[in-house]
Formats: structure tokens, sequence, C-alpha cells
């Protein structure tokens, strides 16, 4: 088994900032948007069950999201990561748009 925050670990967290990446790109463009479209803000590593990125947007509505490089469905980090999901369900407003994300693949 690796190392904890070893290689494995650096490459999640590359994967981890590209996807912020993409949303803060989103963030600096001047382009009009409808304001469900409208990154306002991009945090990284929040506090709670679901904590990888945390995107606002002009709404209010937020997105939380979880990215996971490699994950194995038989695996207990699989079986925390809905754990997670269950538990940071209940404090969304879906109403306002909230949501929950999975990011699940590589970078290529």
């Amino acid at each position: 088994m690796p190392a904890a925050g070893g290689p494995t670990n650096q490459s999640g967290i590359g994967y981890q900032n590209a996807i912020a990446g993409l949303f803060l790109g989103r963030l600096c463009d001047a382009t009009e948007r409808p304001a469900s479209e409208r990154v306002e803000e991009v945090r990284l590593e929040t506090h709670g069950p679901v904590d990888d990125i945390e995107v606002v947007f002009g709404t209010g509505a937020r997105k939380w999201m979880q990215a996971k490089e490699r994950v194995s469905s038989s695996s207990s980090e699989w079986e925390a990561l809905w754990r997670a999901f269950t538990q940071k369900r209940g404090e969304l407003d879906e109403a306002r748009g909230d949501r929950l994300v999975l990011w699940a693949g590589n970078r290529v």
C-alpha cells in the first residue's frame, strides 16, 4: 500500500485541482451568463463530509463536489463516499438548486 501523502495522494490532489480549475476559469470569465450559471466563489478543501470543492453560483445555489481519480465500488473509500453524501444531503437547499456532485475519472 502506498504511503499516506505519497504519489497516489498527490495524483488525486492534481485531479481535484484540475476540476476546480474548470470553475475558477468560469469565475474569471467576464462572459454574461444567467445567475444560475455564474460562478461567484470556488473553495477547495472545505469543512464537512463532502469537502473537496464547493462552488457558489449567482443565485446562491451551491455544488459540493468530491473528486475521485481511482475508487473501487468494493472499497471502504467507496462506502465512506456514500456515507458522506448521505450526511451532506440533509444540509442541502434543493429548492435553491444545491447539488452534490461526484467527479470520477482521471486526467488525460
